[in-house]
């Protein structure tokens, strides 16, 4: 019987794209590429105060782009993923 319950939390953590229903495991794969995306702005900025004037102004125009857009949607989408998260690992949890 355990067996089989071992199956079906596989499969629906397969259904969300996880290999596991390990929270810390897919936890921790959102929280490292949240901390990558975050590393970026730095560069980009480094880089929009370039001397050549294309370079910076390209970076620049990425640069406001890069703060609104990208880390709202990667702040939003690694909350919701962090949530399916707990719910797999709620529901790998034997309460019996």
């Amino acid at each position: 019987m355990e067996a089989d319950s071992e199956v079906s939390i596989s499969d629906f953590a397969l259904d969300y794209g996880f290999s596991s229903a390990a929270f810390l495991y897919n936890a921790g794969v959102i929280v490292a590429s949240l901390v990558l995306n975050m590393c970026l702005i730095p560069v980009i900025c480094a880089l929009s105060k370039c001397p050549r004037h294309s370079v910076a102004k390209y970076f620049g125009q990425m640069l406001q782009g890069y703060k609104w857009r990208n880390l709202t949607m990667h702040f939003i989408e690694a909350y919701l993923d962090l949530c399916i998260a707990a719910m797999l690992q709620l529901r790998a949890v034997s309460f019996i």
